[in-house]
């Protein structure tokens, strides 16, 4: 497990949460609300990476649980947005690249989702980097 052990029965101790609770907005200048967004941003993305690996994992487990109803149950998603994150978790299996620029905070979850306009977008940008940047007679 990693360095900091989760513990659903005692969630209020995990040093991330209350990390999240000491922080207050009030007097804060312009680019300190600037960098605590930045800061913000990168926590909802790796929270969403490890919300993706969850659902792959209820997946892989094969308990008898699927990943999305998981995800709504314990998350308190929308049946809609527990939906997606369980098609992106499947995505990501076998796209190890993007998974680890959504664990890094690179991107966000919404261009992983195949499925939407961001997705198709995001697939052509990939294949375009594949090609390489434009030359004469291309």
């Amino acid at each position: 497990m990693n360095e900091l052990a989760f513990n659903s029965d005692a969630e209020e101790a995990n040093p991330a949460l209350a990390w999240l609770d000491g922080v207050s907005v009030a007097g804060l200048s312009g680019p300190e609300l600037r960098g605590l967004a930045a800061v913000l941003g990168r926590i909802k993305n790796k929270a969403d990476s490890v919300l993706c690996e969850v659902a792959a994992a209820v997946t892989q487990n094969g308990a008898g649980e699927a990943a999305a109803e998981v995800l709504q149950d314990s998350v308190r998603m929308s049946g809609r947005e527990a939906r997606r994150v369980a098609r992106v978790a499947g995505q990501l299996v076998s796209m190890p690249n993007t998974a680890e620029r959504l664990a890094s905070g690179d991107i966000t979850m919404e261009p992983c989702d195949g499925s939407g306009q961001r997705g198709r977008a995001m697939r052509r940008r990939c294949r375009r980097r594949r090609r390489g940047p434009a030359g004469p007679g291309r």
